[in-house]
């Protein structure tokens, strides 16, 4: 069984598309993630059939780029975290190796320094590009399941199947986005781990450049601090919704 579900991640992961996710087939859109639903439900993981929302997709779809190794490392590792994203396999599985992506980067077959260098602030670069766009649509997700809940405890005699189905997608996409913020870390420890041993190996002044935006990474991941970790979700009894970009207050007119 096993033997033959990697066969299948194996054909499926070949070509990559949007966001570096695999390719439409129907292992990758329809017996991985069905089968996915039916394992994490042996495990009693939260599984809701519940049609996903615009916003639910796009977070997953931007999700899968956080959730497997940086370009450079793409191979078995990848074949198995693509396993934990479908839920096939959870996602402890995964092996956590902070020195794999510097050991990918050295069998690139580059011979300049310099463009192992490039290759990283490039991985890092394309990083924080995808990295803002997903924290805005985690927040807005975050936002509609506050609605969610709030429609639900309002609603006089809920059916059981439907407020379980509710619950259930809640708790998903808790639990996926507090997976990529998890995940963000690894990588920033995997991108510093490679900084710092290329410069040891062939100090060069690129890596301020690459250090700077590395820099500028750990930063950005501080929004997902807002929306990306579990237990984001709450029902308060009233008051306006966190929203991603808030606009502030106008100040007031300074008197004529």
């Amino acid at each position: 069984m096993i033997a033959l579900v990697l066969v299948a991640a194996l054909a499926g992961c070949a070509e990559t598309g949007d966001f570096g996710r695999p390719k439409p087939t129907f292992w990758n859109d329809t017996a991985g993630p069905l089968l996915g639903k039916g394992m994490a439900t042996v495990r009693e993981e939260p599984v809701s059939w519940s049609l996903l929302t615009d916003d639910e997709q796009e977070l997953r779809n931007r999700a899968y780029r956080f959730l497997t190794p940086a370009k450079e490392q793409w191979g078995y590792e990848r074949q198995i975290a693509d396993l934990a994203v479908k839920r096939v396999i959870p996602g402890n599985m995964v092996p956590k190796d902070p020195t794999a992506y510097h050991r990918a980067i050295q069998s690139s077959g580059d011979i300049s320094p310099r463009a192992r260098y490039q290759r990283l602030r490039e991985d890092i670069d394309n990083d924080r590009i995808l990295l803002g766009r997903y924290v805005a649509v985690a927040c807005r997700v975050q936002e509609m399941d506050v609605i969610r809940l709030k429609a639900l405890e309002k609603m006089d005699e809920p059916g059981e199947y439907q407020a379980a189905q509710a619950r259930a997608r809640v708790a998903e996409n808790e639990a996926l986005t507090a997976w990529v913020f998890e995940e963000t870390v690894y990588r920033l420890a995997s991108y510093r781990y490679s900084l710092e041993n290329l410069v040891i190996e062939s100090p060069d002044r690129d890596a301020i450049k690459v250090e700077r935006v590395l820099t500028a990474f750990d930063a950005d991941r501080a929004g997902l601090e807002r929306c990306g970790r579990r237990g984001g979700v709450t029902v308060t009894p009233a008051g306006p919704s966190v929203r991603y970009h808030p606009k502030p207050d106008k100040p007031p007119l300074p008197p004529k």
